[in-house]
């Protein structure tokens, strides 16, 4: 059973989440035709049903659903096991999910984009702002590959590099506040 290809159970994944097969061959961009042909063979070669299928709705069996999320856990290893081939490659290529905190966003992504593009051109970074918990949980589920956070987290199974101390200051007019305000 080794002729079930990676890219059937792209399109077996994509049919599911976007319960469509035009807006599922959309989001692969390949052609509908295209996209149930190989669907057709997959069940073909699978000897199942994978979805009911009519003029106007597709569904999904309960055996379809069953494989759809065993295709996710292949495809997350597939995707693991290209990034491993890149880096052991020595140069970044392809996706790069990058988190930031929003407090510097504004001030930072335009500089750590401008720099990404020059040192590594065919990484495609693509940015999460949120804030640090939702970023380190991110990071590490593995939904995201770097982050730039508040404070360092200590982690384990974190390697976290200091940027900069970012030094707050207060700022008022001269005699403002007096001369009894301690901060």
């Amino acid at each position: 059973m080794r002729d079930v290809t990676i890219r059937q159970l792209e399109y077996l994944q994509a049919v599911r989440q976007l319960e469509h097969f035009r807006k599922a061959a959309d989001h692969c961009g390949v052609s509908q035709p295209g996209l149930s042909s190989q669907l057709k063979k997959l069940e073909d070669t699978l000897g199942l049903m994978l979805f009911d299928r009519d003029k106007r709705h597709v569904a999904i069996t309960p055996v379809g659903r069953q494989l759809a999320d065993i295709a996710v856990e292949i495809l997350q290893k597939v995707e693991e096991f290209e990034h491993v081939a890149r880096r052991v490659q020595g140069d970044l290529t392809g996706p790069l999910r990058l988190g930031i905190i929003p407090s510097m966003a504004p001030y930072l992504i335009r500089h750590v984009l401008t720099e990404i593009s020059a040192e590594f051109p065919s990484c495609e970074p693509n940015v999460h702002e949120a804030l640090t918990a939702t970023l380190v949980e991110g990071l590490l589920a593995g939904d995201i590959d770097v982050a730039i956070v508040a404070t360092p987290t200590g982690i384990k199974g974190l390697e976290e590099y200091t940027l900069f101390d970012d030094h707050f200051v207060l700022a008022t007019q001269k005699d403002a506040l007096g001369p009894q305000v301690i901060i």
